[in-house]
């Protein structure tokens, strides 16, 4: 018997990061061949686990391997995790329930969530990675009039750990 391997293609989807210091990009993948259960790798198949969506994950190339249930061939293939280029001039930045408005801003913008109450701090960088504002009591309109124009990465903490990353540009 000569087995032969039939699992040859697969969709990525990638979502890229704010900034060249932020840790928000994800990798989804979806085997369209072979046999399932997958077993999935970021890392050139040093470790693999059983789900297929990688999320908080820095700028750089992924080495993303797949393994079907045949056990007789992988797909690997590298993907790079990039900075977003899409600074569009929506008002509203929305994601995992939070938002953030508007954007780009001038002196002051607004983080809302669900309840206030479970933001820690919220960290403001510069471009370069520098920390440039701390805020640790969060009111209805952040002042950033003292920062210069440009683009900033804000990190959200939570009380349960959670964090999260957003860019806002402040024209």
């Amino acid at each position: 018997t000569v087995e032969h391997c039939t699992f040859t293609s697969t969709d990525i989807k990638t979502s890229g990061v704010f900034s060249m210091v932020s840790a928000n990009g994800s990798i989804v993948i979806t085997p369209t061949s072979g046999i399932s259960p997958y077993l999935y790798s970021i890392d050139g198949g040093n470790n693999f686990v059983g789900s297929n969506t990688f999320s908080n994950l820095a700028f750089g190339t992924y080495n993303v391997t797949v393994k079907d249930a045949s056990n007789i061939c992988m797909y690997e293939i590298g993907v790079p995790i990039e900075v977003r280029t899409d600074t569009s001039n929506s008002n509203n930045i929305s994601f995992n329930g939070i938002n953030i408005y508007p954007n780009p801003s001038e002196n002051y913008f607004s983080v809302e969530v669900e309840t206030q109450s479970d933001i820690k701090t919220i960290f403001m960088y510069n471009i370069t990675g520098q920390l440039v504002k701390t805020i640790n009591s969060l009111t209805n309109d952040i002042d950033i009039s003292d920062l210069k124009k440009g683009t900033y990465l804000i990190s959200i903490s939570f009380f349960n750990g959670r964090q999260e990353y957003f860019k806002l540009v402040k024209k």
